[in-house]
């Protein structure tokens, strides 16, 4: 069933007929002619808007036959249409977003106001008091860790140079060049 659907759906497009037909914008003319036939030498039929969305019906060469306005159909030049929405159009809908973002942002700057204020009254007033910890075990012996650390880094120093020293040695025949 939904193979035979689809088959239709395609010839349908195939055959340029209606029902794939394709929405386009007028582009940023003032006004743009309709005539009757493809190559604009037949009567005028009517006139189309900047920014007015019609229905492609067909196309030949660069004229194409179009439906707009109350049904009436006529031919175009191809380059008056465009498939991007009319600029107008366009820049309406980026100031609602903008106009959406500003709002979000000013409900997220009030909520940050409030989580700071909270914060700055927990840190004057502490709801409870920490646990009392042993010092042995909150504070570890530091002067072990700098002396092993100290320690690792000579160990570290002296094995480096021993082992520079044996390949200089190694490569000049026995001398010390340093």
């Amino acid at each position: 069933m939904r193979l035979a659907a689809a088959a239709a759906a395609l010839l349908g497009c195939l055959s340029g007929g209606p029902a794939c037909a394709e929405a386009q914008y007028i582009v940023e003319q003032v006004v743009v002619s309709v005539s009757a036939a493809p190559d604009g030498s037949g009567d005028r039929v009517g006139s189309v808007h900047s920014g007015e969305r019609v229905e492609v019906l067909e196309r030949e060469e660069d004229h194409v036959h179009i439906r707009f306005g109350s049904g009436q159909e006529g031919w175009v030049k191809a380059a008056y249409l465009s498939s991007d929405p009319p600029l107008r159009q366009q820049l309406e809908e980026r100031g609602q977003e903008l106009e959406q973002l500003h709002k979000q942002n000013a409900a997220l700057q009030s909520q940050l106001a409030q989580l700071q204020r909270a914060a700055a009254s927990e840190v004057r007033s502490p709801r409870h008091d920490p646990p009392a910890q042993d010092p042995e075990l909150t504070h570890p012996d530091w002067w072990w860790l700098i002396a092993t650390a100290l320690l690792a880094l000579a160990c570290g120093f002296t094995l480096g140079w021993r082992l520079l020293d044996r390949r200089i040695r190694k490569r000049y025949g026995g001398l010390r060049i340093y």
